[in-house]
């Protein structure tokens, strides 16, 4: 095949369409006419010799050589775009780019990066997804989004390329009427006898902490199971009820007096925040810059001084 212009946009256009599962669709958001993609994708499978999709009225599906050919048209998409940014300074770097992040990050001081990132950066566009953490891995290995944001699982990363990861603590907090708001060295069979509001199942500080209160004999039941860390906490504060969640994520709340964190008698849980992309994928110029500002913004908060929890006080 003859790589020109004409042929890395038919590239970009069959990229397109594997995204979003229809032509129309591809043709609107790439700025063409639907006639246009079906001519470039024709003449590439012209290029090419094989079929890349197999059609129908309501949509369209790659063929075995489509997606033999995907990973190939994503490396040609990132060299081309390598090369047309090889010389672009910071005032000069566009582009879109799709984020996945988790609700509670929200919480955190990640969006107060956003303003300079924008001041910096007036061309890129970044456009955010929001689900839980195990979902946003999935998202990113179908190509639905570039970079994520979220808490590590337990999953093969060996086609993924972590380029940010920070640990953070997970802690116990709950409104001010609770009882054991102010108490120290709370047991987990206090907090047990609690009405307690959880996240999710897929969560995987939920799973810790069900597999904790395995560990200790004791059956962990909620109120509550909501997926916003922000109803979650209101519920909390409304109800005087316990919660568990990223310490990044509660630190405001506490800070203004609408949530304690609890004093616990066993050691603090902790996971790791983590920003991933596909490992095919070429560092372009707007990916470097996010992660560069995951990187020096800090904006997690620090982890809370160690305590040795092992012995009486």
């Amino acid at each position: 095949m003859k790589v020109g212009i004409m042929e890395i946009r038919n590239v970009e256009s069959f990229l397109k369409i594997t995204e979003l599962g229809q032509f129309s669709k591809a043709a609107e958001a790439l700025g063409y006419a639907q006639s246009t993609v079906t001519a470039q994708i024709h003449q590439l499978e012209e290029d090419l010799g094989a079929p890349l999709f197999a059609r129908s009225n309501t949509s369209v599906k790659l063929t075995e050589f489509g997606r033999a050919f995907l990973p190939l048209a994503r490396k040609m998409h990132n060299l081309s775009a390598q090369m047309s940014a090889m010389a672009a300074k910071q005032e000069d770097v566009s582009g879109d780019l799709r984020i996945g992040c988790i609700e509670s990050l929200y919480y955190s001081g990640f969006l107060n990066l956003l303003p300079d990132f924008a001041r910096r950066f007036p061309k890129v566009t970044l456009e955010f997804f929001t689900s839980s953490s195990m979902e946003l891995h999935q998202m990113l290995l179908d190509n639905r989004v570039d970079l994520i944001l979220g808490l590590v699982q337990p999953i093969d990363y060996s086609q993924l390329e972590v380029v940010f990861q920070s640990a953070c603590d997970v802690v116990f907090a709950a409104g001010l009427g609770n009882p054991l708001a102010g108490k120290t060295d709370v047991s987990l069979e206090e907090i047990a006898a609690q009405p307690l509001i959880m996240t999710e199942e897929v969560s995987i500080y939920h799973q810790e902490l069900h597999r904790l209160f395995t560990k200790e004999g004791l059956k962990l039941t909620h109120r509550f199971r909501m997926q916003s860390s922000r109803a979650i906490k209101e519920l909390a504060r409304a109800m005087n009820g316990v919660c568990f969640l990223p310490r990044y994520a509660l630190q405001k709340d506490v800070d203004r007096g609408r949530l304690a964190v609890l004093d616990t008698a066993f050691p603090t849980m902790t996971t790791e925040v983590v920003s991933v992309m596909r490992k095919e994928d070429w560092h372009s110029p707007q990916m470097r810059a996010v992660v560069s500002m995951f990187r020096d913004g800090g904006w997690l908060l620090p982890r809370a001084p160690e305590e040795d929890k092992s012995t009486e006080r």
